[in-house]
Formats: structure tokens, C-alpha cells, sequence
């Protein structure tokens, strides 16, 4: 999250905001970030008219995330192609979509110092998440009004993830795993919505979109967990005692 977010207060936010829409004309476009967690804005403000969406975090399910994540790491990490194809595939998947997490984490491996390479692997994406979670805590602390939300959005995360491990447990035979979660539309509220847009922000959660199911129609909202977390808690294979990175990543294909 970006800090200059923060730096005013809701009630100035609000204001500046008002003056960057009312400037808007045919020969002054004003840009402005607007964050879908933090910001602050008034009525007057309309998404799709005073902002546009541009989405830019390439989500782990796009048939092509490993073309692009690695095309990105052989132009930007020395020694790339050295990397055991296993542990690539793993800081890959832990990286969540985000090109520059997969960069640091590969620097990261390769400047060594690990006991073991499965306990290089391990110990970097534990740091990974373990830097994503004081982020979003950190939320909490510059924005006193969000600190309820911080620590509830934590605990329905936990339980996110653990649900899904539950779940996938149950389809380890059928060779198959679940990344997404399902939130209904109508347990959806505005401070359940401003909830998990808090955790979009920070990285946390991945917003997948929509998708109708039954008669009648049921919406649910598609929630993917950070990637570094579901690796974390093994809720995607390798769950036994001293489940291996191959068997990890047998269970990612």
C-alpha cells in the first residue's frame, strides 16, 4: 500500500478529491490514485465516471501467469535458468501475481545462506507473508478508525484458509485442488465489502469477480487467499510431516 494515501485525513481526502473531479476538462485531465480500501470519498464521487479501474495484478489461475511471471524473471534475475525448476515453481505460486514479489524472493534464494535449498524455499515464502500480514496490521495503526476492520479482516482470512485446506483435503485422492472461496452476495454488506476491499489493498485477497449458480440465481464473489499463505499452512498438498517442495509442487499442476 502506498503511504501518500494515508497522509490526509479522511475529511481532507474527501475534499481534495472534490477539487481534482471539479478541475476535470477538456484541457485539464488531473490524476489521482484511488485505493478500493483506504480512500476516502463523497457522494459526489462516482467510480466508472470521476475514476476508471485499471487492473494490473495478474491473477495465479490466468492460463498464462508462468509464461508472464517467468518471461519477467529471465530478464530481471541473474542466473534464472540455474534455479531448480521445483523452487522456481513454488516462489512463482507464492508470489501471488505480483511480479516484483517474485523478483525480491528469487534475489532472495539467490543470495543463499540457507541450510538446505527446501529450507531456503520455505523460509523465504514464510518472510513473504510474514512482511503481507505486518502491512496489513500496520493499516490499523495509520488509520485508527480501520483497526476493528484489520483484526476481524485477519480472522475471516484464517478462516478462509482454512476452509479451503479442510475442502481440499477431501480431493487429494481425485488429484485436484480449490484456490477460490465463495462469499454470497448477500452476506456481502457494505462493511463486510469494505472489509475484504482492505485486504485487497494489501495484497491479501485476490478479487476474482462474480459468478451466478442455481435456480434461483445465487451470486457469489470468487476470493483467492495470498498463495504464500495456502503454501503455509500446506492446504494444498504435501500435508503430512515432512511433506517435501516436489510433493508441493505435484499438487500445484
Amino acid at each position: 500500500m502506498d503511504d501518500a494515501a494515508l497522509t490526509l485525513a479522511p475529511d481532507f481526502l474527501i475534499e481534495f478529491l472534490d477539487i481534482v473531479r471539479s478541475l476535470k476538462s477538456i484541457d485539464l485531465a488531473p490524476k489521482a490514485s484511488v485505493y478500493p480500501g483506504t480512500t476516502e470519498v463523497s457522494h459526489k464521487f462516482h467510480e466508472g465516471q470521476d475514476s476508471i479501474s485499471i487492473p494490473v495484478w495478474l491473477c495465479v489461475e490466468d492460463p498464462n501467469y508462468n509464461a508472464i511471471m517467468d518471461d519477467i524473471a529471465k530478464a530481471r534475475a541473474p542466473d534464472f535458468q540455474n534455479i531448480h525448476t521445483s523452487h522456481i515453481e513454488m516462489l512463482r505460486f507464492a508470489a501471488f501475481g505480483v511480479p516484483r514479489a517474485y523478483l525480491t524472493m528469487l534475489e532472495e534464494y539467490r543470495r543463499g545462506g540457507f541450510r538446505s535449498s527446501q529450507q531456503a524455499v520455505n523460509q523465504i515464502i514464510q518472510d513473504h507473508l510474514d512482511a503481507r500480514n505486518a502491512e496489513f496490521r500496520s493499516l490499523g495503526k495509520k488509520v485508527p478508525k480501520l483497526e476493528s476492520l484489520v483484526i476481524a479482516g485477519e480472522q475471516v482470512l484464517n478462516g478462509i484458509v482454512a476452509e479451503i485446506k479442510s475442502f481440499n483435503s477431501t480431493l487429494e485422492e481425485k488429484r485436484l485442488k480449490q484456490l477460490t472461496y465463495g462469499v454470497s452476495e448477500t452476506e456481502m454488506t457494505a462493511i463486510v465489502e469494505r472489509m475484504f476491499n482492505l485486504l485487497v489493498e494489501a495484497g491479501l485477497i485476490f478479487d476474482n469477480g462474480t459468478v451466478k449458480h442455481g435456480t434461483p440465481t445465487r451470486i457469489y464473489h470468487r476470493l483467492i487467499p495470498h498463495t504464500a499463505h495456502l503454501l503455509s499452512v500446506r492446504a494444498l498438498g504435501g500435508s503430512g510431516a515432512g511433506g517435501t517442495i516436489n510433493q508441493t509442487v505435484e499438487a500445484l499442476d
